[in-house]
């Protein structure tokens, strides 16, 4: 997020795959590992499936290869999700089909719906981004004034997870 936090930047696009995990193809080799049985017969995947236990960083080191000469450039992945900032339109635009380009290079496919172009603020996992560098969500802040006081080691552990997502905005928070 450092990088999206320069005030230089100007112009902010984010851009949500669909079906993000369905995108990637598992290994021919590898099928037998996903196989279920059902009374009509027994199945194999042939595309990563939410719940396996590598799909998340399996997934975001085919985003990383795909997109690696942008990223921190103008280009951050989280996920599903691609951050694409820049310091003018004309960039902006360039940047776009740059990552434009790779999508279609490697059929990714976006969810129209979701994505967003060519803004001065958008909101990208919990933080706002805008032309005055990144902030929390106001509404993050909010649930932590409002979160009711922990009673047992479960809800504090949750207490302490969700101040952790947000101690870089927090003065003298340790990590």
């Amino acid at each position: 997020m450092k990088c999206a936090a320069r005030r230089s930047l100007q112009y902010f696009s984010k851009i949500d795959l669909c079906g993000s995990y369905h995108q990637t193809r598992v290994f021919a080799d590898d099928c037998h590992k996903t196989a279920f049985r059902t009374h009509y017969g027994s199945y194999e995947y042939t595309a990563m499936r939410f719940g396996l236990i590598n799909a998340p960083s399996t997934f975001l080191l085919t985003m990383n290869e795909v997109f690696r000469d942008l990223l921190d450039k103008c280009v951050i992945i989280y996920l599903d999700d691609i951050l694409i900032y820049s310091t003018t339109r004309e960039h902006h635009l360039k940047d776009l089909e740059a990552v434009f380009k790779r999508m279609q290079k490697n059929c990714l496919i976006a969810t129209g719906f979701k994505c967003k172009f060519f803004k001065p603020k958008l909101e990208f996992w919990g933080h706002v981004i805008s032309t005055e560098g990144v902030k929390i969500d106001p509404r993050k802040i909010r649930a932590i004034q409002e979160w009711r006081p922990p009673t047992n080691l479960k809800e504090l552990q949750s207490f302490f997870g969700f101040v952790n997502f947000v101690r870089w905005f927090i003065p003298n928070m340790a990590g």
